[in-house]
């Protein structure tokens, strides 16, 4: 029983034949350990699921206190968290798809069920239970998050017609945008810019964060538009999706804003308590500003760094990244990116790089904020992520295949053991043949059960060989018997072989 997985099961049936058959059906199961609480009624179910929690419930319909879809319902009601399996003997469609339409994770009838298939039903109900579970969860967890915020989502097609809408504007219903496009809503001018935006996001694929205003009724609003590609389980990309921030407020305190940045400088010695490094440059690319987080990030002192050129202190060559970068700083009054920068030690340093152009009283220009954090470790986590990730999808593809392989090796084996026996007069090279058939398909069996042991995650055992007896045992397997050999040797040359590594 060791390493193998249980499944606590909940099995409401009031026939005691029926309960003694899964029993023995189980029995016959050998990838898992079924533990089965039986009971007769609904009432008794309800009594257990208020002070225990199964994996599963199995569950007949014709019970002595309650019949047909209603148990059910009953039970369903009473443990929504746990999948149902309805196990019955009736082989009726129109309740099977009531059942199912109701939350039911299958419906099987009795007599027509193996073990296997009855095991196999119960990990598929657990599995697409929890990710149900997960899935109302993170829509709950959306739909707090969205309640009484000033963001709009919204989703469009291809042909940029609204198909859900979360949270409109002021003035506007779901009503009035679902079916329709932006030239139907707003005005043609904003309109086309939004459609520029989305077509550009439908074409290459690739999000984008624009502000965007949008005058209705001489009223013009500002909003932080966040558009990203919509795609299916095939990951084509079938619209997009959009979040819409009102910073009308914002704009309109732009004059505050621009006061408070003449105070960044004044205010630098608050900025060297960060961890992240903290650069101003001017609009000549020289460094005037140089935090303590810089210096620990980058290895130049405050001193070393002032007065030099930013491109040649932190880069290896000069980059059009850099350069698209500064000009959309400039252009746009922020960037923000992952960068690759060098050290003093001349060593490459991953960063999360966010640029802020900062303007003067009469709002021109003057210099340019930069705040980077070290993503270096981070990334490298996430590549150690993706790869294990990768390695349990190998392992998931590896079982499905040794799953038709050992399919494909049973009947082989059974003819090779049941052959003999049909002919006994064959002579003794078919014997022959038949003994290798059935030691090469044990082989396969043997192979497949090493390669489900590896999907599963089975460690294996570290085990001494001696190569003299593998070697000898493995020619007399394939040499004739007609034939002799000398199995003599010199022990001191013959070495012991651990498996994974030799000794």
């Amino acid at each position: 029983m060791a390493g193998k997985n249980i499944i606590k099961v909940l099995l409401v049936e009031d026939n005691p034949g029926d309960v003694l058959l899964l029993q023995e059906l189980f029995k016959e199961v050998t990838t898992v350990v079924v533990e089965l609480m039986p009971v007769e009624r609904l009432y008794e179910a309800v009594n257990y699921l208020t002070n225990e929690i199964f994996d599963v419930i199995l569950l007949d319909l014709s019970l002595p206190d309650s019949q047909g879809l209603q148990t059910f319902v009953i039970a369903h009601n009473q443990a929504k968290a746990t999948p149902i399996i309805v196990l019955t003997g009736i082989n009726d469609e129109t309740l099977a798809t009531s059942a199912m339409q109701q939350g039911a994770q299958d419906y099987l009838v009795k007599g027509q069920v193996t073990g296997d298939l009855l095991v196999r039903s119960m990990r598929y109900a657990i599995e697409r239970q929890r990710a149900d579970n997960a899935l109302r969860q993170s829509e709950e967890r959306f739909r707090v998050a969205l309640k009484n915020s000033p963001i709009f989502v919204y989703n469009q097609d291809r042909d940029l017609r609204y198909t859900w809408v979360y949270n409109p504007p002021s003035g506007l219903t779901v009503e009035k945008i679902l079916g329709k496009q932006d030239l139907d809503i707003i005005p043609a001018e904003d309109a086309q810019r939004l459609i520029a935006i989305k077509r550009g996001v439908l074409t290459t694929g690739i999000g984008t964060r624009e502000e965007v205003s949008i005058t209705i009724k001489d009223t013009t609003r500002y909003y932080d538009l966040t558009v990203e590609p919509l795609r299916n389980e095939t990951q084509e990309i079938v619209g997009v999706t959009c979040a819409s921030i009102d910073i009308s407020e914002r704009q309109a305190a732009l004059r505050d804003r621009k006061l408070a940045e003449e105070k960044i400088l004044e205010q630098a010695a608050l900025l060297d308590v960060t961890t992240d490094a903290i650069c101003v440059r001017d609009l000549n690319n020289q460094i005037i500003f140089w935090n303590k987080g810089a210096e620990t990030l980058y290895g130049w002192q405050a001193t070393e760094a002032w007065g030099k050129n930013a491109s040649e202190l932190l880069y290896d060559e000069p980059s059009p990244e850099i350069e698209a970068a500064l000009l959309q700083a400039i252009s746009k009054g922020k960037w923000q990116g992952e960068l690759t920068k060098l050290t003093k030690m001349n060593k490459e340093v991953l960063v999360a790089s966010r640029w802020s152009l900062v303007c003067d009283e009469q709002g021109k220009p003057k210099s340019i904020l930069t705040v980077d954090t070290d993503i270096t470790d981070k990334k490298h986590l996430e590549a150690q992520l993706f790869r294990a990730q990768r390695l349990e999808s190998i392992g998931t593809l590896a079982s499905g295949i040794a799953h038709d392989l050992n399919n494909i090796l049973t009947p082989i084996l059974a003819g090779a053991q049941l052959l003999p026996l049909k002919f006994p007069d064959a002579d003794e090279r078919t014997r022959h043949l038949l003994e290798i058939l059935e030691i090469n398909a044990r082989r396969g069996a043997d192979l497949v059960k090493q390669v489900l042991s590896f999907a599963r995650g089975v460690e294996g055992k570290h085990i001494t060989l001696q190569l003299r007896h593998t070697a000898l045992t493995a020619a007399m397997r394939y040499i004739p018997k007609s034939e002799s050999f000398d199995s003599r040797g010199q022990g001191e040359k013959l070495y012991c072989i651990i498996a994974g590594s030799a000794v």
